[in-house]
């Protein structure tokens, strides 16, 4: 590049466009570094009354969702905050984020669900 006096150097469109491709590059980076994958932590099976699972380990997470039969009355949680309760809605879905928290679900009915799939996200 080519030095002014007093004023710096001149930017060239070849220079603006290496800046803005590094810019983006960037961004997409950290991007990827936040992104969230999928965890079934309860895989099509029977889960019995009263009975709760859970994801096993501490993540972040963007939600908390469980598929099973319509009319049996469920609550998504995480362990440090209180459950969402749900009876009709199929998948169920809780939209709290948690942050470093266990992901759990528990059939909070007098009769067993089958079959229930529990699933949240963690960083990927």
């Amino acid at each position: 590049m080519d030095a002014l006096p007093g004023r710096g150097f001149r930017r060239t469109p070849t220079t603006v466009l290496a800046i803005t491709v590094g810019v983006a590059i960037a961004m997409i980076l950290a991007a990827a570094a936040y992104a969230y994958v999928q965890d079934k932590y309860y895989n099509s099976g029977d889960l019995c009354a009263h009975c709760e699972t859970f994801a096993g380990y501490d993540a972040s997470r963007q939600w908390n969702k469980v598929y099973r039969p319509i009319g049996i009355h469920f609550c998504l949680q995480y362990l440090g905050t209180s459950c969402v309760y749900n009876t009709w809605d199929n998948p169920f879905i809780d939209n709290r984020t948690a942050f470093n928290d266990n992901a759990g679900c528990w059939d909070d009915d007098t009769v067993g669900s089958y079959p229930t799939t529990c699933i949240t996200t963690f960083p990927g």
